[in-house]
């Protein structure tokens, strides 16, 4: 969870450099070894805190399946040759 929350607060939110032999490079994700299995994980444990605010706060729950089955659509759609 921390190299997720490095790269939240020093690569998304706030692009953070490092100065390096008189240069300014940005931080290198590669050196996190954040997989895309990690990235599953977190994002699992976070619908469970979605889902409980939802029920706190709103008194509803959300639909998990049907966003994974949207997201999957547009995630083919963008990925996929345009039509000739």
């Amino acid at each position: 969870m921390n190299r997720f929350l490095t790269i939240r607060d020093k690569v998304t939110a706030h692009t953070k450099v490092q100065h390096v032999a008189d240069k300014y490079q940005p931080v290198d994700i590669s050196t996190l070894v954040v997989k895309w299995a990690d990235l599953r994980l977190a994002i699992e444990e976070m619908q469970k805190l979605v889902e409980a605010l939802g029920l706190m706060v709103r008194n509803s729950s959300f639909a998990w399946d049907m966003l994974d089955t949207q997201l999957s659509k547009a995630g083919n759609n963008f990925w996929s040759p345009p039509a000739t």
